[in-house]
């Protein structure tokens, strides 16, 4: 290879690295108003909405058509009228998508999806569409989302938390079933602290919810938490009696993970059935022994 051509090569690659650190429209740095095409092209929000008042392409590569702010809402607006369902509103398309999740909308998600909005993106507060559709068990919405491209089912929210978990939580077997026959989660996905769905559905205390994951989909409650904690320990801090009566019903053994304060703190807790007692006090004595 000549000395000409490296240099080319040099030259190629300090303008490329440099169309990625700067805005090609203004040539200034990079900074937090910097917004990505979907070519992959990045310029700051005001130099590319300025761009498109008059083009249609990215003002690098030109491969690909794009739009304004503007021009996608008046896009949108246009196909949702004319779904004419009743939905006659202006919708911020910043969170298009988590409203019409939110509303069950299905017709104009469907508009929406198929116009390219982004199908993971975080709200205000941390949740993608797909928790939205979880906290409110919107299942037809799921169908949707999970044929829109580049569906993401593991987007996670604060915490690393996500749809499967808020499903458990909120005892939603059925959004949990069809997660589960989409083929889209892991049973024992566990969040930034180590918690699983069995957790989150024991914390809330669903007792078919702890059924289903631990009968039929095999999670298991001896999984320990990052701390090393046991699932019925944290349980015994935050007192949820209905669910530690229901899983010393199922796993006696859970209590060897156990110290000897916590099993005293079990006996203090109201509403512990005399079966759950018995099993305490028995392994209190063999610790004894």
């Amino acid at each position: 290879m000549n000395l000409s051509r490296i240099f080319c090569l040099l030259i190629l690659s300090f303008f490329s690295w440099h169309a990625r650190s700067s805005c090609s429209i203004c040539l200034k740095n990079k900074d937090k108003s910097f917004r990505t095409l979907r070519c992959g092209h990045c310029f700051h929000e005001d130099c590319i909405e300025k761009w498109f008042e008059n083009h249609e392409t990215c003002p690098l590569c030109r491969s690909k058509k794009h739009h304004s702010k503007r021009q996608v809402n008046n896009l949108l607006y246009q196909s949702l009228s004319s779904l004419d369902d009743g939905y006659d509103i202006f919708y911020d398309t910043k969170y298009i998508i988590h409203t019409l999740v939110k509303n069950n909308n299905l017709k104009a998600l469907k508009v929406a999806l198929n116009m390219g909005f982004n199908v993971n993106s975080l709200n205000e507060e941390f949740f993608s569409p797909l928790h939205i559709a979880a906290i409110l068990s919107r299942t037809d919405a799921l169908a949707l989302l999970q044929q829109a491209k580049g569906f993401d089912p593991h987007t996670k929210s604060k915490k690393d938390i996500q749809a499967i978990h808020l499903a458990a939580g909120l005892g939603n077997i059925k959004f949990l079933q069809q997660l589960l026959m989409y083929g889209i989660f892991d049973i024992d996905e566990k969040d930034a602290i180590g918690r699983t769905a069995l957790y989150f559905a024991s914390y809330g205390e669903h007792i078919k919810m702890i059924n289903y994951l631990i009968k039929t989909l095999g999670a298991s409650p001896f999984e320990l938490m990052n701390s090393g904690e046991s699932l019925v320990s944290l349980l015994i801090q935050h007192s949820k009696v209905l669910s530690i009566n229901h899983l010393l019903a199922l796993e006696e053994n859970l209590l060897d993970l156990l110290s000897k304060k916590n099993l005293q703190k079990i006996l203090r807790i109201e509403g512990l059935v005399q079966s759950s007692k018995a099993k305490v006090l028995n392994k209190f004595k063999n610790l004894n022994f």
